[in-house]
């Protein structure tokens, strides 16, 4: 989920990688589909084994931060 966050004027964006997603429709049904697409996506459910490997990514994205400031 990429959230716009910020005060007026000040945009800046959260970009959650457990929350990426891109909806796909035949052509000119895009709009009509979206709020099935919308419930759908809202409906899932994360498990604990989801969110550790989630945990794991960013920690291994820091680490590489880390290694490329050294």
């Amino acid at each position: 989920m990429a959230n716009a966050q910020g005060l007026p004027g000040m945009e800046s964006y959260l970009i959650m990688p457990e929350g990426l997603y891109g909806f796909t429709a035949p052509k000119g049904q895009l709009e009509q589909a979206g709020p099935v697409l919308q419930t759908i996506l809202m409906s899932v459910r994360p498990t604990l084994k989801w969110h550790a490997y989630i945990n794991n990514i960013s920690q291994l994205r820091k680490q590489a931060d880390i290694n490329d400031a050294q």
